[in-house]
């Protein structure tokens, strides 16, 4: 089937929608071996207790951890849109930062809290980082972005960011939010607490920077929520 779709993307009278939608299978499909292949590794774990999960860690790699994420050179490689392959009441702690708002809202991160919510121990916690969206907005509205663009546009940790981010504040607001079509939804702590709070999490707080947990890179502009499940 792979080798019949990149027949189909080499077709010159494709639409530029056709061969995108093409791509975007092809990625697909390449995920679904991945996860599968990340299936058999997960039985090695069936009698394990109390781990600690990152979901989506990409190169950052916490030790005595198990670290996933569909890319990179990562413990699984799992698909965090499918079930966690892991057994009810197994894990101690779920930790994510940057992850859940490239999924889509709400069948998607409802189906990712609830998965979390059935692994996790009585008492585990579910912690994440996600793009603060009250603090970009707030800053567009007062005028603060205009000058923040300078400073922003030369700091070292933000060199991944597209040239074109820094030309307006709308520019910025959008990439914030969007970053292309990576970002599926934008969070504030009001939508986060709701939202944990409907698919069964309680004691849930808006939590400082970790020096940790989490990364020095993505303090600034990044909103810290901690959740657990009941006991």
């Amino acid at each position: 089937m792979n080798e019949s779709l990149k027949i189909l993307s080499q077709i010159e009278s494709n639409s530029k929608g056709v061969k995108t939608a093409i791509k975007n299978l092809q990625n697909e499909l390449i995920i679904q071996d991945l996860h599968k292949e990340s299936l058999e590794k997960v039985r090695l774990l069936k009698n394990q207790n109390h781990l600690k999960i990152q979901l989506g860690c990409g190169p950052k790699f916490k030790p005595g951890w198990i670290n996933i994420d569909i890319w990179g050179d990562n413990n699984l490689h799992l698909d965090i849109r499918e079930a966690l392959p892991f057994r009810n009441d197994s894990v101690s702690v779920i930790y994510s930062e940057h992850v859940i708002e490239h999924l889509e809202y709400p069948v998607e991160i409802v189906h990712l809290l609830k998965e979390s919510r059935r692994i996790l121990e009585p008492g585990g916690k579910f912690s994440l980082g996600v793009p603060d969206a009250e603090i970009t907005l707030k800053q567009y509205a007062n005028g603060e972005l205009q000058g923040l663009i300078q400073k922003w546009s030369n700091d070292e940790n933000l060199r991944w960011f597209p040239e074109w981010v820094w030309a307006s504040p709308m520019n910025v607001v959008n990439f914030v939010f969007r970053q292309g079509d990576e970002h599926k939804f934008a969070y504030d702590f009001e939508t986060m607490l709701k939202l944990l709070e409907e698919n069964g999490f309680v004691n849930i707080t808006r939590r400082d920077f970790s020096c940790e947990l989490d990364s020095e890179e993505r303090r600034d502009g990044t909103l810290y929520v901690d959740g657990f499940k009941p006991l």
